[in-house]
C-alpha cells in the first residue's frame, strides 16, 4: 500500500495544514499524534483533509490573550474551513450530504470540534469518530471520491498495515444513542 505516495494524484497535507481535493487526488497525512487528523467531504463532488495542531482553536477556549501570544501559530481550521465550504462549495440545502471524520489518538480536541460542527449546522449524524488512545501516532489517507478513509496506528518506525475500518467507525449520533440508552418506541 505504500506505493500511494508515489503516485502523482497524491497530496501530502503538513503538520498544521489543511488542503483541498477536487479532482480525483488521494489527501494523506503522516505523523498525526498530539494532533488531530479531520476530512469533510462530500462525496464525488470534493474534499478537505486537515491536521490540526494543539495551537488551534479546537483544543481549547483560546482567549483574546493567548491568541494574541500565540500571534502567527494560532489557528482555526474547522471554523476557516466550514466557512469556506458554506460560500463556495456548496448550496445550504447540501449540507446534510457533508461527511465528516475526526481521527485521533486522544480526546483533547473532540469536544470543540463538535461545538464548531454544530455551530456551523452539522448534525451529529454526520460526524464520524475513530480514536485509539493506546497509538502513539496514526497516519491517514482520504479518496474523498469513492468516500474512502485508511488509517495506519502505532508506535514510530513500525510499518503497519492500512486499514479500512473508518467504514465501520459508528457516527456521533449512535454514539449518542447507545450513552443515553435511546430506544424509539
Amino acid at each position: 500500500m505504500q506505493d500511494w505516495k508515489l503516485n502523482n494524484s497524491c497530496i501530502k497535507v503538513d503538520f498544521k495544514e489543511f488542503q483541498k481535493s477536487k479532482n480525483s487526488q488521494l489527501l494523506y497525512t503522516e505523523g498525526v499524534a498530539t494532533c488531530t487528523a479531520m476530512t469533510i467531504s462530500y462525496p464525488g463532488k470534493f474534499g478537505y483533509l486537515l491536521h490540526i495542531t494543539p495551537t488551534d482553536g479546537s483544543y481549547k477556549s483560546i482567549g483574546f490573550i493567548t491568541r494574541l501570544l500565540l500571534r502567527d501559530n494560532y489557528t482555526d481550521f474547522v471554523d476557516s474551513v466550514m466557512k469556506s465550504i458554506n460560500r463556495y462549495d456548496i448550496l445550504p440545502c447540501e449540507k446534510s450530504l457533508l461527511q465528516i471524520g475526526v481521527v485521533a489518538t486522544h480526546d483533547s480536541s473532540f469536544k470543540n470540534i463538535i461545538h464548531k460542527l454544530i455551530g456551523n449546522e452539522v448534525e451529529l449524524s454526520q460526524i464520524k469518530v475513530l480514536i485509539k488512545k493506546n497509538s502513539k501516532k496514526v497516519d491517514v489517507i482520504f479518496d474523498y471520491e469513492n468516500d474512502k478513509v485508511w488509517t495506519q496506528w502505532g508506535e514510530r518506525g513500525f510499518d503497519l498495515t492500512y486499514t479500512d475500518e473508518y467504514d465501520y467507525a459508528p457516527d456521533f449520533g449512535e454514539i449518542i444513542k447507545k450513552l443515553s440508552n435511546y430506544n424509539r418506541a
